[in-house]
């Protein structure tokens, strides 16, 4: 888990320019927190999504979540969390 982490936490820094991009493991939660000015996102996901959702389906939720902070929009948290990986994995597609 902590490679695939690893991995969310590079393909942030690498699309999101100007931004300072953090990464907390806390029990069974994974949080990445994403700075933009003076406006901060947070994104979350628990252990059983990031062990069991592939990299390229992980592209696809992060894709959205990124123009989001590009553009400024709300919400500022977002849980991948509260999706079971079978329907994060089919509402990618």
């Amino acid at each position: 888990m902590k490679r695939k982490a690893q991995w969310i936490l590079e393909f942030l820094c690498g699309r999101l320019p100007d931004t300072s991009v953090q990464y907390h493991c806390l029990p069974g939660t994974h949080r990445f927190f994403i700075s933009k000015g003076d406006i901060t996102y947070q994104v979350s996901c628990i252990d059983s999504v990031l062990s069991t959702v592939r990299e390229d389906d992980f592209m696809r939720v992060l894709r959205p979540i990124i123009e989001r902070i590009l553009t400024g929009q709300k919400p500022r948290r977002i849980h991948v969390l509260t999706m079971a990986p079978s329907e994060l994995a089919s509402a990618t597609h």
